[in-house]
């Protein structure tokens, strides 16, 4: 298979979230982290055991946040991909619904971050 072409560029960041709920049901999920962010998606890691309900396509709602910002967002999303690795459920999730000023926001702060990281 050939590389990947993504529409916008992801960011790598560390920001926690909390899984509001995952294809109708509540209170799933305790400890997740966004692992990167774009416009249009971001890469979801869950470390804990999790039922195995989650597949591609199930719709999943976070609140996300950016302490160092003093941020929090709801957001909505699809599951596009899924992959297990040392305990850890990492999940692709393109964004359906999320406010765009505060998505600006996020992937502003992740894209400096980066920058930062670049630079040493």
């Amino acid at each position: 298979m050939g590389k990947l072409k993504r529409a916008f560029e992801r960011f790598e960041c560390y920001l926690p979230a909390e899984v509001e709920e995952l294809e109708g049901k509540y209170n799933l999920v305790e400890t997740v982290a966004a692992r990167d962010i774009s416009q249009e998606g971001l890469k979801l890691v869950i470390n804990s055991n999790i039922n195995s309900n989650i597949f591609s396509g199930s719709s999943i709602k976070l609140k996300l946040h950016c302490p160092e910002k003093g941020l929090s967002a709801t957001l909505s999303g699809e599951i596009v991909w899924i992959k297990c690795v040392d305990n850890e459920l990492k999940l692709g999730l393109k964004i359906k619904q999320m406010d765009n000023k505060l998505k600006k926001m996020f992937v502003d702060w992740a894209f400096i971050k980066a920058l930062e990281k670049k630079r040493g």
